[in-house]
């Protein structure tokens, strides 16, 4: 054994390699800041039972953690068998390293499994050994909101504000993707309840299930006064498949044959006068009345023509009930993707593209009684 200096300190260990004279043996080191054991798994050959080399560890930790007061890291080999006879469970921390093939090269990877009391970032991050030492990509966030200048509307929810950098981008198209099951209703209020606060028109094309009467009743109790807020120009419900008669002059109803979409879209640019506009475009709705080809010729019309550096478009959408290639077509073309499903009972959102914001994290979602009326996994929450 020698010193980092390169002294020697033992010619050997003059014992039985056994647990118990490795215990006596290392107590001579301590006190100690710092004690990396490498590895633990390296005792198992020498400690016959499962339940005595548990105890060795165990016992291994209470030296380094509670004689030496030290902070201690241990390695261990990892174990497709899962059999490390639960020292990850005797631990504070689990840090995982592995090596993964992509696009037929050698890379690493690094992912905090475990870090008791801390809250800690829960992605998977690549790894590079540098000439400075360890180095994780991607750091932090995307690039800073401040170096792209990106100007955004917040969610209206703390937690879905932390995951995206601070809301969803002004000036183009969001997309909401849903697999139908998730509830989305709650992240949509908010986030018009925001715009209706900051000085936006909000248009809506409403989803299939949702007739008038009933989004007007969800505006009414959730954001605003339909009556005024139509009556302003600052509300406008652009209804695709309902033949029924408009309540309001900004009430436009496709199905009634006085519009075409482009010149309702232009219509409701035309009378929000100097307001930006925050757009809900539940895109089934123009599926069923004009198509796929027309939707996205529709949409490449509206962000060439209409729509400016602060109006926010959200488009809702189930990627299971298109194609493909109009999915893909989508994703390109918006600046920010988020996707909500259910898996087990439990419901997700996932941060898919964002120009910030933290790419490729799941949050956990948990609907309450109480204002916002959604909860989005986040340390800044509060009940």
């Amino acid at each position: 054994m020698t010193t980092l200096a390169g002294e020697n300190v033992t010619e050997g260990i003059p014992v039985p390699f056994e647990n118990a004279h490795v215990a006596n043996y290392l107590r001579d080191f301590g006190p100690a800041d710092r004690v990396a054991f490498d590895s633990i798994t390296a005792l198992r050959p020498i400690i016959d039972g499962d339940a005595l080399f548990s105890r060795a560890v165990l016992d291994l930790i209470h030296l380094f953690t509670n004689e030496f007061e030290a902070t201690t890291l241990l390695t261990a080999e990892r174990n497709p068998e899962n059999t490390d006879l639960g020292i990850q469970y005797k631990t504070h921390g689990v840090i995982s390293l592995w090596r993964d093939m992509v696009g037929g090269e050698d890379h690493l990877f690094t992912k905090i499994n475990k870090l008791r009391g801390v809250d800690h970032d829960r992605r998977t991050f690549a790894t590079e050994f540098t000439s400075t030492g360890l180095r994780t990509i991607p750091r932090l966030e995307t690039v800073a909101n401040t170096y792209l200048d990106i100007d955004l509307l917040s969610t209206g929810v703390i937690g879905l504000d932390d995951l995206t950098g601070g809301g969803v981008p002004k000036g183009g198209v969001n997309l909401l993707k849903t697999d139908g099951l998730a509830t989305i209703r709650s992240f949509l209020a908010n986030l018009q309840t925001q715009a209706v606060e900051e000085g936006y028109a909000v248009a809506v094309i409403p989803p299939l299930e949702l007739d008038v009467d009933r989004l007007c009743s969800l505006f009414d109790r959730q954001i605003g006064d339909v009556d005024t807020l139509l009556a302003e120009d600052r509300l406008f419900i652009l209804d695709m498949i309902s033949e029924r008669d408009p309540i309001h002059e900004n009430h436009l109803v496709y199905q009634d044959g006085e519009y075409e979409p482009t010149e309702a879209i232009q219509e409701i640019f035309d009378r929000k006068g100097y307001r930006p506009l925050f757009a809900t475009v539940h895109a089934h709705s123009f599926f069923e009345s004009i198509g796929e080809q027309e939707l996205r010729n529709l949409r490449t019309w509206s962000q060439a023509n209409l729509i400016s550096e602060q109006d926010v478009i959200s488009y809702v959408m189930n990627p299971r009930l298109v194609s493909d290639q109009f999915v893909a077509y989508l994703e390109d073309t918006s600046r920010q993707v988020l996707s909500t499903y259910l898996k087990d009972g439990l419901q997700y959102i996932e941060l898919e593209k964002s120009p910030s914001g933290y790419l490729g994290s799941t949050r956990l979602v948990e609907y309450l009684d109480h204002y916002p009326f959604v909860r989005v996994q986040s340390t800044r929450n509060s009940f």
